[in-house]
Formats: structure tokens, sequence, C-alpha cells
């Protein structure tokens, strides 16, 4: 039996779905557009943004309000934002003036923006027992089916996993 494994995402299916050639210039022969894609280095940057929010309600347990905005983490949110930016070497306009709807300065606002809409979110991160880290941008791989020997796997990530100050249960965020 072969040890290779072949991995699957959404990324790979839909760029095949769209189109086969492409799919195969991307995921085989690893050959990459010279700059990203504004939707996707713009969507990279704001979950991290989200990360790094939790990440760092995780490590300061101060008593506040559920409705507190928690400047702290929201700056956390901002600087993370920006350095996954950074760490790309991303082409992103900085101006919300652009003709392109996805800048440096709109994604600052809107991460203020969205933890002021959720600061009193009844759902909060569930965190591990031992390190105390918020489970957030958890990669997963599940088993699909055989192919040629090789097992083929769905891999990807979830955003969040919460708990329900209602109920007390787990549930998967996703955001969008």
């Amino acid at each position: 039996m072969s040890t290779n494994i072949i991995y699957v995402d959404f990324s790979i299916l839909s760029t095949y779905l769209s189109c086969p050639e492409k799919a195969r210039l991307r995921y085989r022969e690893d050959l990459q557009p010279l700059q990203g894609a504004p939707p996707l280095e713009f969507g990279g940057a704001f979950h991290a943004g989200i990360q790094g929010f939790y990440v760092e309600l995780a490590k300061n347990t101060l008593t506040l309000s559920p409705d507190d905005l928690r400047p702290f983490a929201v700056e956390k949110a901002k600087q993370s934002f920006l350095k996954h930016l950074k760490e790309r070497n991303s082409t992103l306009p900085v101006t919300m003036e652009s003709d392109e709807k996805r800048s440096v300065e709109r994604g600052l606002y809107l991460l203020e923006a969205y933890f002021h809409k959720w600061r009193g979110e009844t759902l909060v991160n569930e965190t591990r027992s031992d390190t105390g880290e918020p489970y957030v941008e958890i990669g997963f791989a599940l088993f699909l089916m055989t192919f040629n020997d090789c097992p083929v796997m769905y891999v990807g990530r979830l955003d969040r996993i919460m708990r329900s100050r209602i109920d007390n249960r787990l549930r998967i965020f996703e955001t969008k």
C-alpha cells in the first residue's frame, strides 16, 4: 500500500470545478500568481484579527462585563490583521478611497465594528484545559475515500469552538 495521502480542501475543489487546468497549475505544479487576490488577502487578515482577539482574551482573564468592548483585545486584533498582511507582502491599498473595496483602513474599521456588534454575544470561546488557549483556527482532516491505494483526506479549518452561556452546549462558529 502506498504511503502517499491526497489532501483536498474547499479551494482545490472550487478551483477544479471552475477550471481543471487552473487547478492543475496551482495545486499540482505549484504555480501561484505574483500578487495575491485581494479577497483572499483581506479574508486571511480578517481571520488573523479574529484569532488575535480571542487569544488575547484567553491570556487576559480580567473580569469584564460581556458587554465591555475589551479594547486591549481589539488592539491585538488590529495588530494581528496588519501582521498577517505584512508577512504576505500584501498589495491591498491602504485607504478606503481606493477603487478596490478591500483596504487596510476598511479592514481595521471592520474589525472594530465586528467586535462592537458581538460584544454581548451569548457564546464564549472554549479553551483547552491544559494550556488555556482558545479553540480558534483549528485544522481538521476527514477521511473521504481511497483512490489508487491512496487515502483521500478533506482538510480545512474551523474558525472557533464556542460554548453557549444559555445551554452550555458547544457550537462551531464560522466567521464569514
